[in-house]
Order: C-alpha cells, then sequence, then structure tokens
C-alpha cells in the first residue's frame, strides 16, 4: 500500500470519502494543482475528481484560487486536524446532551437455572450465607433439615429471619416462624407437584426451587425485580393468612373455602366437580 492510500485510509474514518483523501492528500503535499493535475497525481479519476474538490471545499479543507484555469490549494494539515477535533468535540457533546435526555430501560437481569435438588440446595445456601440484612423464605421441612445451620450463622450476624414452614413444629429461636397449618401441606404439594422452596435474600435476590421425592429437582436464581416481588408477596399471602388463621380459626377458614367454587379452585388447584377434602 502506498504512502497516498495509507494516509487516505486514516482521514476516512474523519468522514473523507476514499477519492476526497487522496485529492486532499495530494493537494497538501503539491500544491496548488488545476483539476486536471491533480486526477494525474491522486489517481482519482477525472470524471470524479471535481465532484470530490466540490465535497472538499464544503467541508473547508480545499481553496479554489481565482485563476484561469482554476487551481486548488489545500487547508495546511495542521489546521485542517484541529477544524476536525473542534467538529468532533462538538458533536459529542451534543451527543452525550442529548443521549443523557434519554430514559434508559432497567438492566435485564439474567435468571439462573439450577438442575437438581444438591445444585438448588448449594444455590439456597449461597443466598442465605450472603445475606446482609434480611431473610424471607418458605421452607418446607426437608429443606429446612439441611438450611438450618446455615440460617442460625445467618440470625447470629443479625440477619431478620422471617419464614413460613411446611412442618409440625416451629424450631426455636430462628425468627419469626409462621406454621403453614391452615391447609393441609399434602394438599399443597398436590397441587404444585412438588414441595415449593422461596428464599429471598435483603430483597435484592431470590432463588424459587422445585423440590421433593417425586422430582428431580431444579431452581432458578435472578435479581429481576420482577421475580422478587411476586416470590416475596407469595411468602407474604401465606404469613398473613396463617397468623389470620391462628386468631379466627382453622374452622372459619375451612368454611370460606368450601362456600366459593373459585375459593376451591384456588387451594386445590382443581376446577369444580371435586369434592373438597374434609380438613382440606
Amino acid at each position: 500500500m502506498s504512502n497516498l492510500e495509507t494516509l487516505a485510509d486514516t482521514l476516512k474514518p474523519l468522514g473523507f470519502s476514499s477519492y476526497e483523501a487522496k485529492a486532499y492528500a495530494t493537494l497538501a503535499s503539491s500544491q496548488p494543482l488545476s483539476g486536471y493535475e491533480l486526477a494525474k497525481l491522486s489517481g482519482v479519476p477525472r470524471s470524479m475528481v471535481y465532484e470530490a474538490l466540490g465535497k472538499l471545499q464544503g467541508k473547508g479543507a480545499v481553496f479554489a484560487l481565482p485563476e484561469d484555469p482554476v487551481r486548488y490549494v489545500a487547508l495546511p494539515p495542521a489546521e485542517l486536524i484541529a477544524r476536525v477535533r473542534r467538529q468532533t468535540e462538538a458533536q459529542l457533546e451534543q451527543a452525550e446532551q442529548q443521549l443523557s435526555q434519554l430514559r434508559t430501560p432497567e438492566s435485564v437481569e439474567l435468571v439462573h437455572r439450577l438442575e437438581g435438588e444438591t445444585r438448588a440446595l448449594e444455590g439456597a445456601i449461597s443466598l442465605i450465607e450472603g445475606a446482609q440484612t434480611s431473610l424471607t423464605l418458605s421452607l418446607w421441612a426437608a429443606q429446612l433439615e439441611v438450611l438450618e445451620p446455615h440460617l442460625r450463622r445467618a440470625r447470629a450476624r443479625g440477619v431478620r429471619i422471617r419464614m413460613m414452614l411446611f412442618g409440625e413444629s416451629a424450631p426455636q429461636n430462628l425468627g419469626s416462624v409462621y406454621l403453614h397449618h391452615f391447609i393441609d401441606s399434602h394438599i399443597v404439594e398436590n397441587r404444585l407437584g412438588a414441595q415449593l422452596m422461596v428464599l429471598s435474600a435483603d430483597s435484592r435476590e431470590v432463588l424459587v426451587a422445585n423440590l421433593g421425592p417425586h422430582t428431580d429437582g431444579w431452581a432458578v436464581r435472578t435479581r429481576d425485580r420482577a421475580l422478587i416481588l411476586v416470590a416475596e408477596e407469595y411468602v407474604r399471602h401465606d404469613v398473613v393468612l396463617a397468623a389470620l388463621t391462628a386468631k379466627v380459626g382453622k374452622e372459619v377458614l375451612l368454611d370460606l373455602i368450601a362456600s366459593s367454587e373459585d375459593l376451591t379452585f384456588m387451594v386445590r388447584g382443581e376446577e369444580p366437580g371435586h369434592a373438597l377434602e374434609v380438613g382440606l
């Protein structure tokens, strides 16, 4: 590649076409030149040289001398570079100002899928160990057996724990634990097809796991705000319902559910026509 072609390639990103770059570089080193002379020296076709010169004049990079025939001279390279630099900086400032006014969308958060019960529980342990202020959970007894040592460490370092537990008894000194006694656990497990585990750490990251003896197990882990909201609302709903049932009695809740086909469907996941199991 010749020096002229190399220089032309350098000027292209600055807004010069190949012909313009060759014409300017030739003029800068051999001026003044007529259009005919410029075409011969630069390699720009005669049919294109005057178009290139016109565009260079429009950029202020070339000037025509009032002679006959007309000859052309180039703006000194140092002045050209200074002009291009000023124009580029002005354009960048304008772009920066306009772009800063745009409302950027929320960043997209990835959802990580963890296959198998072991990896799901490892993910839960990771969230618990990393929690700094709060843990909101919905666990089953078998899951609590694995996670309890880690939960106790979290509580010891000041993490607030609020838990819905599918189990017979609440562990002592492990934060606020609510037992899911208002609807029998096997009804929930039949509806979900598994023992659903929900864990939110600091309202910043959530893990939802599908575990149990009749499934291979999997989990999803994410910082997506929408999924965190849904997961925490799931736990809050059960906690409030557990507290309400403890206040008014389980029979009141069962009678309410039995009185409505919609509520029966919400609890059992079955359309009307199925008999509501006694005691739910």
